[in-house]
C-alpha cells in the first residue's frame, strides 16, 4: 500500500535532535506509557564485479545483469522505520509500525538488456518497469508493518497474553535456516534477505493478520495457539533489478522475455493462491521441568499454505479465455510436526529442532503444464549454538554463532513425474538436455548446510565509539534440499565481511562486502544450468550504511 503517512513521519522526525534517545511521550499519567521510535537508514552500494558474459548472454538473466555495470552505484536508498507503542497499566496496549523508502539509483525505469539480445522481447512490457517494481525499488513507497493490540491478564492463576492484528510469530530454534519448524509461518522478505546476507530468518518475516494466545498453565508448562486471518507470498528480488536471480522472477515482470522460438514471450497470469486465505493455524507447548534445570522442550503442530511458489504454464480455458501464459502456484494444506530444545551447555546457548513435514511442496519442473507440483514428506533437523566471546588480547567481547542443518526426503506422495530429483529424467542439464546432477539443481535424498557468524567487538575504542567486525559464511555442505521453500544447495555459498561503528548507541556506520558463489554449467559459452542462486554470482558489491535512531 502507498503510505504517505510514513513520508510525513519522516519529515516530522527530521526536526528531532539526533542525539535524543527513543522518544517517550509524557502523558501526565503513570498508568499510560507512550513511545515513538524512529530509525533513518541511508544505503550506498557499488557493484565491484564485471558482467559475466556466460550469464548475460542468456536471455533469462541479461536484464538483471545489465541493469548496472562494474563501478555503478546499485543503491542510493533512504529508509525510514517508525514505531509507535501505547501501553496502559502494563496490561493493555497497541503497536503500529510503518516503513517508507526511496532509492535514487532506480530513478531510470528503463529495462536494460544485453545489446546482443536487445531485439528480443523484454520481461517487461515496452521495456519499462511495472508499477510494482517501480514502487518497491524506486519509490517513494511504504507499507504498514505491525498493527496490533494486546492484553496481558490473569484468569484465575493462569497468566494469559492475547494479541490480535498484524504482527509476526516465530516458532522453533532456527537462526538462519528457513525450512525448519518456522517454514512458511510467514512470508519472507527475500528482497531484504538478498540485499543483507546473513540476516536472521525471523528478521525477514513479513507481518500477517492473526490472533495469538499464550497461557502459562504452570511454572513448567506454557501453551500457545495461533490462527491466521491472512496469507501472503514470499517476496523475491524482481527480475530486471540488480539482485534478480532471473529476469522473469517473481511479481514485477509481466512476461517471459527472450526468444519466442524457445518458448519465451509467455504472459504472466494471476497466481494460483489459496482460495481461502484464512485458516492457517498452529499450536505449541513449552515444557521446562525441574529435572531439566532450566532447559526447555518445545512441541509443535502446524497446518499452512506455502508461500514459495512453483512456476507453471497455464492453458486457456472457457472461464479464462486468455492466451497461453505462466503463473506462480502455491502448495496448500501442508502439515508439520516438530520438537525443539532450548538450553545451555557450558558457555554455549544451544538450540536444536527436528521437524516432519507432510505433503510439502517439492522442487518441480519449471513451466510444466500443471496446477500443482510434486508433493512429499520430508525430515528437517538443525542444531545451533551461540557463544559470547570472553575478553582477551584480540577482542573485548563479541559473539560466535554456528548452525548445522540437515534435510532428508522421506517419500514423494504426489506428482512424482514433475519432481526434479537427481537421477530422474525430469531433471536435466538445461531444458530438455541430458540428465543432470546436484550441480544442475537436482534434489538429492539428503542435504547438509552450514551457517557461521563471527562478530568480535572492541568497546570504547574512542569515547562512546564501539567497533564490530561481523563476518558471515553460509554454504551447502552436501546435497540439495528437496523442498521448494528455500532449502540447502550444495556449494552454493554466501559471504559477507564488514566493519561496524556504533557511536553513543544510536548512530551506526557499516561498510560491508557481499558476494555469492555457486556451481554453474555452460554450453557454447552460455550458462544453461546451475545450483543455488547461480544467476547472481557476478554481483559482488560494497555497501556503506549509516543509520540513526531517535
Amino acid at each position: 500500500m502507498q503510505l504517505t503517512v510514513a513520508l510525513v513521519l519522516g519529515a516530522v522526525c527530521s526536526t528531532v535532535s539526533r542525539e535524543a534517545e527513543a522518544f517517550a511521550i509524557d502523558t501526565g499519567s503513570p498508568d499510560l506509557a507512550v513511545r515513538w521510535d524512529n530509525t533513518v537508514r541511508v544505503n550506498a552500494a557499488w557493484r565491484v564485479e564485471k558482467i559475466d558474459d556466460t550469464l548475460a548472454d542468456n536471455f533469462l538473466y541479461d536484464e538483471s545483469d545489465y541493469k548496472f555495470d562494474r563501478g555503478d552505484m546499485v543503491t542510493q536508498r533512504v529508509d525510514l522505520l517508525s514505531e509507535f507503542d501505547v501501553v496502559w497499566r502494563q496490561h493493555y496496549g497497541a503497536r503500529v509500525s510503518a516503513a517508507g523508502w526511496y532509492d535514487y539509483a532506480y530513478r531510470n525505469s528503463d529495462v536494460k538488456q544485453n545489446p546482443a539480445l536487445s531485439e528480443l522481447p523484454s520481461s517487461y512490457h515496452d521495456k519499462q518497469y511495472s508499477g510494482l517494481t517501480d514502487d518497491f525499488y524506486h519509490g517513494p513507497y511504504g507499507e504498514v508493518l505491525d498493527a496490533f493490540a494486546f492484553m496481558d491478564q490473569r484468569f484465575g492463576d493462569v497468566p494469559v497474553v492475547v494479541k490480535a492484528g498484524q504482527f509476526t510469530t516465530f516458532w522453533g530454534m532456527s537462526l538462519f535456516y528457513s525450512g525448519g519448524i518456522a517454514q512458511d509461518q510467514h512470508a519472507l522478505d527475500g528482497r531484504k534477505g538478498a540485499a543483507n546476507p546473513g540476516t536472521e530468518t525471523k528478521e525477514l518475516f513479513l507481518p500477517l493478520s492473526q490472533v495469538n494466545v499464550q497461557a502459562q498453565l504452570s511454572p513448567a508448562v506454557a501453551i500457545e495457539g495461533q490462527y491466521y486471518l491472512d496469507w501472503a507470498n514470499t517476496r523475491s528480488p524482481e527480475g530486471g533489478t540488480f539482485l534478480g536471480r532471473a529476469d522473469m522472477v517473481l511479481q514485477g515482470p509481466q512476461q517471459l522475455g527472450g526468444d519466442p522460438l524457445q518458448g519465451a514471450n509467455l504472459q504472466r497470469r494471476s497466481p494460483l493462491k489459496p482460495s481461502d486465505q484464512e485458516g492457517n493455524w498452529g499450536v505449541s507447548l513449552k515444557y521446562s521441568p525441574d529435572f531439566l534445570y532450566g532447559q526447555t522442550l518445545g512441541f509443535y503442530y502446524r497446518q499452512f499454505d506455502e508461500k514459495v511458489p512453483w512456476m507453471f504454464v497455464v492453458t486457456p480455458a472457457s472461464n479464462q479465455p486468455k492466451d497461453l501464459g505462466y503463473r506462480a502456484v502455491y502448495a496448500r494444506n501442508t502439515k508439520l510436526a516438530g520438537v525443539s530444545f532450548d538450553g545451555q551447555i557450558g558457555q554455549w546457548a544451544v538450540g536444536a529442532e527436528v521437524g516432519y513435514h507432510m505433503g510439502t511442496g517439492l522442487k518441480s519442473v519449471g513451466f510444466a503444464i500443471a496446477d500443482e507440483g510434486a508433493r512429499g514428506d520430508t525430515w528437517h533437523a538443525l542444531v545451533n549454538g551461540l557463544y559470547l566471546l570472553d575478553r582477551g588480547p584480540l577482542w573485548d567481547t563479541g559473539t560466535a554463532v554456528i548452525e548445522l542443518t540437515y534435510d532428508r526426503l522421506d517419500s514423494v506422495t504426489k506428482n512424482e513425474d514433475l519432481f526434479l530429483r537427481e537421477g530422474n529424467p525430469t531433471c536435466t542439464i538445461g531444458r530438455g538436455g541430458p540428465p543432470g546432477s546436484w550441480r544442475d539443481g537436482c534434489a538429492t535424498r539428503d542435504a547438509w548446510g552450514l551457517n557461521v557468524r563471527f562478530a568480535p567487538e572492541w568497546l570504547s575504542v574512542l569515547p562512546s565509539l564501539d567497533v564490530t567486525l561481523p563476518i558471515t559464511y553460509q554454504t551447502g555442505l552436501d546435497g540439495n534440499s528437496a523442498i521448494t521453500a528455500l532449502g540447502v544447495s550444495e556449494q552454493a555459498t554466501t559471504v559477507s565481511v564488514g566493519v561496524q561503528l556504533d557511536y553513543r548507541v544510536i548512530h551506526r556506520l557499516a561498510i560491508t562486502y557481499d558476494d555469492y558463489f555457486a556451481k554453474r554449467r555452460t554450453s557454447n559459452g552460455v550458462v544453461v544450468s546451475g545450483n543455488g542462486d547461480y544467476g547472481v554470482t557476478d554481483r559482488g558489491r560494497v555497501t556503506i550504511t549509516y543509520s540513526v535512531a531517535f
